[in-house]
């Protein structure tokens, strides 16, 4: 287990501290390889595109987003992950997310 870095916030990006994130019906389809041909995905995948949080960073290109902005995404999100834990660890994954002290989404590994 191990705490990672905010991701560089480059001239076109824009970083958002995610406090709701949804899985949807099209996650498991996605995990269980049944949209391959329009899903590609690679392992580890991460499910759930939705989400809202607040704007943390914009890189100097981004217009009309502003530090501090309340923002929701339906599925254009690069998913930042902030821990990895095991499956026989999933309480502590849980304990961790609790403390919202977390830069990132929590994955535990089955």
């Amino acid at each position: 287990m191990r705490e990672l870095p905010d991701p560089p916030v480059v001239p076109d990006v824009v970083l958002v501290r995610v406090r709701a994130a949804g899985v949807n019906p099209v996650d498991w389809k996605v995990r269980e390889g049944y949209l391959a041909g329009a899903f590609p995905s690679h392992f580890p995948l991460v499910p759930g595109w939705d989400a809202a949080g607040v704007v943390a960073a914009v890189g100097p290109a981004v217009t009309g987003f502003a530090v501090g902005d309340e923002v929701v995404d339906a599925g254009r999100l690069t998913v930042h992950v902030a821990r990895t834990f095991p499956l026989d660890q999933a309480a502590d994954a849980h304990r961790l997310v609790e403390t919202g002290h977390v830069r990132g989404k929590v994955v535990v590994e089955m």
